[in-house]
C-alpha cells in the first residue's frame, strides 16, 4: 500500500507576511523640531510605541486603521479529548485538529517531512478500522491518521515541503479511504478548515519586521538629517515626550532611481561637493528610535537606558549596514546612495604608523561585518530578532540589577523566537545550527563596533580642526 508521494518545493506557506497593517499613522500635533528638510517636522506627544504582550501598535496616536494582531479562535470548540483516535491510546491533547497521542502526532510529522512510503505488512489484509491492528502495520497507521483528519496545514513545515500540494495528496487519500471503508471507521473528519491561531512568535517577528521597514523607508530616502536633529544630545531624544520618527516614516519615500549615484560616481562627487554623507550618523539616530519602540526600553529607568544604548546602538548600526549591504549583494559595506566607506580617501597624516594602523581599522570594520552576514545567508527575520536581541543585551556596564534582569528576559524571549523560528522552518538540527551561527555573529559586531570607536579617535587626533559630530553620536562613539 502505498502512501503519500513525493511533492516538490515551492513557497513556504508558513512564511511570515511582512505587510502588517493597512492603517498609516496619525499626524502628531505640536510639531516642534525639524528631521528632513525646513518644513518636516517629527516631533509630539506620544507613548510607547508598542505594548509589551504582543508588541502591537498602541493607541496613542498611531492606531492601525484594521487590527490584525488580536488572537483568532478556533472555529469549533472542542471537548477535551480521553483517547487517541489513532491508535485508541489516553491523551487528552489535540493535534493537527485531531484528539491524538504525542506518539501519532509525531509519526504522522515525520511521514510527512520525509516522505516515507509504507508497504502494509499483511499485503493489504489489515482493518484500519480495527485500532487493535494499527500499531502492527506502520502503512496501516498512516492511513489511519489521514483517514481520522489530521491536517497537514495545521503543521509548521520546512521550506522544502510544498504544503499545498502536500495537502491535496493527503484530502486524495482521505478520499479514497473513505469510499474504500465507508461508515465503518466511528472518526470525527473535520468539516471545514480551522482559522489558526496565530502563534505569539508570529506576531513578535510580524511587529519588528513592520518597524525595520519603517527603517528602511526613512533611510533610503534623499534627504538628510536637518540641523536640529544633528544637535540632539542623547538625554534628549530618549527623555523628550516626542513622536518617534519612525511614526511619520511615510512621508519619505525612495527615490524612483536608486541608487541615485553609480558606485563609481559618487566619491567624485563627494570630492567636488567636499561633503560625505551622513548614513553613519543617520543609521545611529534610526537605531535609537527603533530601541525607543522596544517595550523594554520604556520600563528601565534613564540610567539603564543611556548605560544600554551607549554600547549597542553602535553594533545595531553596523548590522543594519552590513544586512542591507548584503541584500544588494555587495562584498562590503555600501550605503543607499552607492557611497563605499573602504572607498574613502584617508585622512593626511604625518606619522606613517598610524596611517597604517587607521587603514587597518578601516578594512576591518568595513568587510570583516560583510564576511559573516554572507557566510551565514541572513533572512529579514533572522535579522530584526538578531537586532532585537542586541537591544536587549544585558551583559552590558552599568546596568541596575533591576535593568539586568528585565533585560535577560527580553533577551530569552527574543532567542526562543529565533530558534523556534529557524527550526520550525529548517528543521530541528539544522535549525540549531544556524542558531548557534547567528548568535556567535554578536560577538563579531561589538569586536567591529569597537574598532570604528577606535578608528574615530585615531580619525579625529588626526584632523585638524577636528570634525564635528551631532552629541549624541560622540556619546556612542566615545562610549
Amino acid at each position: 500500500m502505498q502512501a503519500i508521494n513525493n511533492a516538490h518545493q515551492t513557497t513556504n506557506a508558513f512564511e511570515p507576511n511582512t505587510s502588517l497593517y493597512s492603517g498609516s499613522f496619525s499626524k502628531a500635533p505640536g510639531a516642534s523640531v525639524e528631521f528632513f528638510g525646513p518644513t518636516k517636522t517629527f516631533f509630539g506627544p506620544s507613548k510607547t510605541f508598542f505594548d509589551s504582550a504582543y508588541l502591537t501598535v498602541t493607541s496613542t496616536g498611531y492606531e492601525p486603521q484594521n487590527d490584525q494582531l488580536k488572537p483568532t479562535t478556533l472555529v469549533q470548540d472542542m471537548e477535551v479529548p480521553t483517547k487517541c483516535l489513532v491508535c485508541d491510546c489516553p491523551t487528552n491533547c489535540c493535534h493537527y485538529d485531531v484528539p491524538s497521542c504525542n506518539g501519532c502526532k509525531t509519526f504522522f510529522r515525520r511521514s510527512l517531512i520525509t516522505y516515507k512510503t509504507y508497504a502494509c505488512n499483511y499485503n493489504g489484509m489489515c482493518h484500519i478500522t480495527n485500532v487493535s491492528e494499527i500499531n502492527r502495520c506502520r502503512a496501516c497507521r498512516f492511513d489511519r491518521c489521514v483517514l481520522v483528519g489530521m491536517n497537514p496545514r495545521a503543521m509548521k513545515l520546512p521550506t522544502s515541503v510544498d504544503v499545498v500540494k502536500l495537502s491535496d495528496k493527503v484530502s486524495s487519500r482521505r478520499r479514497h479511504l473513505s469510499q474504500k471503508y465507508g461508515g465503518r471507521c466511528p472518526v470525527l473528519i473535520g468539516k471545514t478548515g480551522p482559522v489558526f491561531e496565530e502563534t505569539i512568535e508570529d506576531k513578535i517577528i510580524k511587529s519588528l519586521v513592520y518597524v525595520e521597514q519603517k527603517v528602511r523607508q526613512i533611510r533610503e530616502s534623499s534627504r538628510w538629517l536637518s540641523d536640529s536633529v544633528m544637535g540632539l544630545s542623547f538625554r534628549e531624544i530618549l527623555q523628550s515626550n516626542n513622536e518617534n520618527i519612525l511614526a511619520r516614516a511615510d512621508q519619505y519615500p525612495k527615490e524612483a532611481q536608486w541608487p541615485f549615484y553609480r558606485p563609481a560616481d559618487i566619491h567624485e562627487a563627494l570630492r567636488k561637493e567636499k561633503r560625505r554623507p551622513h548614513f553613519h550618523i543617520l543609521d545611529m539616530f534610526l537605531s535609537i528610535e527603533m530601541a525607543r519602540t522596544m517595550p523594554v526600553l520604556a520600563e528601565l529607568d534613564y540610567s539603564d537606558q543611556e548605560a544600554l544604548l551607549k554600547q549597542i546602538i553602535l553594533a545595531n548600526a553596523i548590522l543594519l549596514q552590513a544586512f542591507y549591504s548584503y541584500q544588494m549583494k555587495s562584498e562590503t559595506l555600501i550605503m543607499p546612495n552607492g557611497f563605499t566607506p573602504a572607498k574613502m580617501p584617508q585622512p593626511k597624516i604625518d606619522l606613517e604608523q598610524g596611517k597604517t594602523r587607521i587603514a587597518e581599522k578601516m578594512n576591518l570594520s568595513s568587510c570583516r561585518a560583510m564576511v559573516a552576514i554572507s557566510r551565514i545567508q541572513m533572512t529579514m527575520e533572522e535579522f530584526v530578532l538578531l537586532k532585537a536581541i542586541i537591544y536587549s543585551h544585558s551583559a552590558i556596564h552599568g546596568l541596575s540589577e533591576r535593568g539586568r534582569v528585565l533585560l535577560e528576559k527580553e533577551s530569552v524571549r527574543y532567542s526562543k523566537t529565533l530558534m523556534k523560528h529557524l527550526q520550525s522552518r529548517m528543521g530541528a538540527a539544522p535549525g540549531a545550527k544556524k542558531y548557534a551561527e547567528i548568535i556567535s555573529f554578536v560577538d563579531c559586531l561589538f569586536h567591529v563596533a569597537q574598532c570604528q570607536r577606535e578608528m574615530h579617535i585615531l580619525i579625529s587626533a588626526a584632523m585638524s580642526p577636528p570634525f564635528c559630530l551631532p552629541p549624541y553620536m560622540e556619546t556612542i562613539m566615545y562610549a
